[in-house]
Order: structure tokens, then C-alpha cells, then sequence
């Protein structure tokens, strides 16, 4: 697709693509519309807006700890559902979801700049930089305290009490070699970003902003998990840079 000198292969390809993720997603689409007469595929927003994406901005908005600001967050959008619908109780999922959309929006409007650039920023930090290791804890069942339930009302002041919490437990040592790991390796990636750049500005600049579309879309939410979409380009980079250092040391 990205073989943009050639324009037939990349209308082909392109098509090819569209019409095997079409075909794909069709059948569910279709179910959706005999139940519910809606083509969309799912119906996760009303979930993802308002238990993660507004708490972690209230978090920064209002002073609340994250557990704190998911609580508040739920509360107040059945306030908005019986303020607004009375008693009617709404069971289409899709209906649902449009009122979750109207009620963030409205919220998001009157959240302070410097709540969105806090949101946002230490969003990406996350997904950027967050070891695939964090997961580990769930699949193992290491010892720890949760850091979404860890006190703060930002991201570093519940790092800092995380890091208390969890202090002298194997984890957090481990937690710590990782995110050291991690950061070796954005280094890298980065100077395979510069290499890339110089010899190919196109398809470079089309990862960069395929890579900021996933990091805005999601926000201030910020998970190893969640960086997927963004590792493929991001392993790209690393790759480069470590060809590059390998053939400087095969040079010399």
C-alpha cells in the first residue's frame, strides 16, 4: 500500500484490502441491523467514555484520584439519564451510545486547556513508553497493588505513590528494569526515525501520522495493550536504527 511510486499497485492493493475487511465485518453488520437497524459494529463507547476516557481528564480537572473520578464519572451520566429521560428506560445499546457521545462532548467543552494538554500528553506517555511487562502481573499473578486504583490526581503523583505502595517488591524492581528497557529501545527507534526520514520523507512522515491518529484517538488513556496499532511502525524504526548500528560496527 505504501508503494505509492506505483499507482496501480497501490489502487490494487488498497481495494484489496477494503474489500477482505468489508467482507469480514459485513456479516456482523448485517446482524446488528436485523436486531437493532444499525449497521456499526459495536457498542463499547458508552463504557470506554465514560468509565476511562472522561475520569482520566477529570482526574487532571478536578483533583480526583482516578478510582475517584471513574465513580463520579458514572454517577453523573444516570444523573444525566434521568434528568433528560425521565424514567424511560433506554435498552437500545446503539441509542445509548449516542446519548454517551452527547453527554461527553458536552463535558469535554468545558474541561480546561491545560486539562486537555494534561490528558493528552501523559496519555501518549503511556502508551508510548508503558513495558509490555505491566501486563505480566495480571497473566502471573505477581504481587501488587493496582496502579489505577493507586491515589493521585495526576499521573506522576500516582506513580510516585505507586512506587511507595509497591516499594521492596519484586515487581516494582522488575517493573523498573523494563521501563528502562523500554526507554533504550524508544531511543533507538528514534534515531532509526532520523535514517528513515533521510531516505524516504514520504513513508516516514506516513507512519508519524499514522502513529499520532492512534495516540490522539486514544487519548488519555495510556496501556502497553493499547499500543499495538503504533508497534508495528515503532519496530520499524528499531529495526533501522539497529541495521544501522550493525553495519557501523562492521564498517569500523
Amino acid at each position: 500500500i505504501l508503494n505509492y511510486k506505483n499507482f496501480k499497485s497501490f489502487i490494487y492493493h488498497t481495494s484489496l484490502m477494503l474489500i477482505i475487511f468489508q467482507t469480514v465485518i459485513g456479516f456482523w453488520q448485517m446482524r446488528n441491523y436485523h436486531i437493532y437497524k444499525n449497521f456499526n459494529l459495536v457498542t463499547n463507547k458508552e463504557v470506554n467514555l465514560i468509565e476511562y476516557y472522561l475520569p482520566h481528564f477529570d482526574q487532571y480537572e478536578y483533583g480526583y484520584s482516578l478510582e475517584e473520578a471513574k465513580h463520579k464519572s458514572d454517577e453523573n451520566f444516570q444523573q444525566y439519564l434521568k434528568k433528560n429521560f425521565k424514567d424511560k428506560i433506554i435498552e437500545d445499546p446503539f441509542e445509548r451510545e449516542k446519548i454517551a457521545i452527547q453527554f461527553s462532548r458536552d463535558k469535554v467543552k468545558n474541561y480546561s486547556i491545560n486539562t486537555l494538554i494534561n490528558g493528552f500528553f501523559w496519555g501518549s506517555v503511556k502508551n508510548i513508553f508503558t513495558p509490555a511487562f505491566a501486563d505480566f502481573a495480571y497473566w502471573f499473578k505477581l504481587k501488587k497493588i493496582s496502579f489505577s486504583k493507586t491515589d493521585g490526581s495526576s499521573f506522576l503523583e500516582q506513580l510516585k505513590n505507586f512506587a511507595i505502595i509497591n516499594y521492596g517488591s519484586g515487581y516494582l524492581y522488575l517493573l523498573i528494569a523494563s521501563v528502562l528497557l523500554t526507554l533504550v529501545l524508544r531511543l533507538l527507534s528514534i534515531y532509526g526515525l532520523f535514517f528513515s526520514f533521510r531516505e524516504d520523507k514520504i513513508k516516514t512522515i506516513t507512519m508519524l501520522v499514522l502513529i499520532s491518529y492512534f495516540l490522539i484517538i486514544m487519548g488519555p488513556i495510556g496501556h502497553a495493550k493499547y499500543r499495538i496499532p503504533i508497534e508495528l511502525f515503532l519496530n520499524i524504526f528499531l529495526a533501522i536504527s539497529i541495521k544501522r548500528i550493525l553495519y557501523k560496527i562492521n564498517y569500523v
